[in-house]
């Protein structure tokens, strides 16, 4: 996974939408975790910690070390599928695919 040093630095303190998106053997998908929040940290080392809002709000949540998955977001209602919570002009978007073997 890339990680971008200067990348991390921005993001951190910012509003992230987070999406994973979950698939079986097979490639169809088995289930899909949408949630957003507050980027605390973000390191090589310790992945990309995100403080939690919303419907979790105030759980954390670890992503792995990758800034590639990080876009800036465009402004706008995002409604997250999973809860139908609406997020207003999060900073960042970040998909990931964890793939079952």
């Amino acid at each position: 996974m890339d990680f971008d040093e200067e990348k991390a630095k921005e993001i951190v303190g910012s509003h992230i939408l987070v999406g994973i998106t979950y698939l079986d053997r097979n490639g169809e998908i088995e289930s899909h975790l949408q949630f957003h929040g507050e980027v605390l940290s973000a390191s090589s080392a310790n992945g990309i910690s995100v403080k939690l809002k919303g419907e979790r709000d105030g759980e954390e949540y670890n992503l792995p070390p990758s800034t590639s998955h990080i876009l800036k977001a465009d402004p706008g209602i995002y409604t997250l599928h999973s809860s139908g919570e609406k997020v207003e002009n999060p900073d960042y978007l970040c998909t990931f695919e964890v793939h079952n073997k």
